[in-house]
């Protein structure tokens, strides 16, 4: 239920992205934006990427925070009006993003997955080191041992800078696909005529010599 507030601690609430929106009832909005801040923060953790893309979620937050204090304050009438509905159908144009139960299902089920994976990587991991530390240390090999330890423990951030990739050029490729047919056939998505409206238009065009003759041919079949 949807209920605007414009106390003290809605304006805490605003300082954590979503959590202003899900205490005022938009629970998708809410969830969406933190879902999004905490996890671009994961991501670029996790890959080691420059600073730069810590722009990411500042801008996040700084919309979050007055998106927030822009629903809390606006009037009544307007508030009544606002839709519960995901963050990012309010910035990209065109159509929107849902998702659907069943896809939320899939991504849990996948968040899941990867994180068995991780905590069973982590185990084997740690196993596999001291043993290559063992080794370093007995045959002198230390540099041998840098070598291989950084590969190791930078390969889980490869294969996900890899997925996301290969995600990127396939959305690229659907995209130019979906232009290149729009180009090509700018009518595509209009319907054909029905077939009775065809009928109609080729009985409407025949010359009335021609339907003479097909009548008096139907009562001669009906005669005999």
């Amino acid at each position: 239920m949807k209920v605007q507030k414009r106390g003290f601690f809605n304006f805490v609430f605003a300082f954590m992205p979503g959590a202003s929106e899900m205490y005022m009832g938009f629970m998708k909005m809410g969830i969406s934006l933190m879902a999004c801040f905490m996890g671009a923060i994961g991501i670029i953790g996790f890959l080691g990427l420059s600073d730069l893309f810590m722009l990411i979620p500042v801008v996040l937050w700084f919309y979050s925070f007055f998106h927030a204090r822009n629903i809390a304050t606006c009037r009544p009438e307007i508030f009544a009006g606002l839709q519960d509905d995901y963050f990012w159908n309010e910035i990209i144009d065109g159509k929107k993003i849902i998702i659907k139960s069943e896809s939320a299902r899939k991504i849990g089920a996948w968040a899941l997955i990867i994180a068995g994976v991780s905590i069973i990587w982590n185990m084997v991991i740690r196993n596999v080191m001291d043993g290559l530390t063992a080794l370093a240390e007995i045959t002198g090999m230390n540099y041998m041992y840098d070598t291989v330890a950084d590969f190791i423990y930078s390969l889980p951030r490869l294969l996900v800078a890899v997925i996301i990739i290969i995600v990127g050029v396939k959305l690229i490729r659907g995209k130019k696909k979906t232009l290149y047919i729009e180009e090509q056939n700018p009518g595509y998505m209009t319907t054909a005529p029905s077939t009775q409206s065809t009928a109609n238009t080729v009985a409407a065009s025949t010359p009335a010599p021609f339907k003479a003759a097909d009548n008096t041919r139907e009562e001669g079949e009906k005669n005999a």
